[in-house]
């Protein structure tokens, strides 16, 4: 269903509306509702408001997946490699991404709305594609995946063995 055109047109409204609605939605509801991680009565609001609000995010966030996933292409290009290292992305850009809120980035993107717009945007892409490219996202997997990392260690270190070993035990089984 989200591949007909018609579900292009429509991802396209809705992310045209999303952004707009995260634009000003600060006026409306505080961004600590984004997070899920304060209960109700500290963020000031009864259990039927708070049940309408989560459940009115919650609907929200799966019309962005949707549209997301209605624009998003079938076929692979020079980024689909890229969507392996998801998880490397996910666990290591918050050391980038704080860096300059301790630094006074807020402050001064206050104040250069636009500018503050673009440099975090160009910033944000730069930084996930560069964390998941291949030579990053493999050494970055150490600390994202050290289970995996030492396995996939170990077959590499074995593959070399059993191959040179295969022909001795065909031999054997033949004889």
């Amino acid at each position: 269903l989200v591949r007909t055109p018609r579900a292009r047109a429509l991802a396209v409204a809705a992310f045209v509306a999303l952004f707009a609605t995260a634009r000003f939605a600060q006026d409306w509801i505080p961004s600590e509702w984004l997070y899920y991680r304060s209960r109700y009565n500290i963020l000031e609001s009864s259990l039927g408001d708070a049940f309408m609000i989560r459940l009115i995010l919650l609907l929200v966030g799966a019309a962005g997946a949707f549209a997301f996933f209605a624009l998003v292409p079938r076929r692979r290009t020079w980024f689909s490699a890229l969507g392996t290292a998801t998880l490397v992305v996910y666990l290591c850009h918050g050391f980038f991404v704080l860096t300059p809120r301790y630094n006074g980035f807020l402050g001064w993107a206050d104040h250069h709305f636009v500018a503050a717009l673009l440099i975090t945007t160009v910033g944000a892409v730069a930084l996930a594609i560069t964390l998941a490219t291949p030579p990053v996202a493999r050494r970055l997997s150490v600390l994202t995946d050290p289970i995996g990392a030492l396995e996939r260690r170990a077959l590499r270190q074995a593959a070399p063995v059993t191959a040179e070993r295969e022909p001795e035990l065909v031999e054997t089984r033949v004889s």
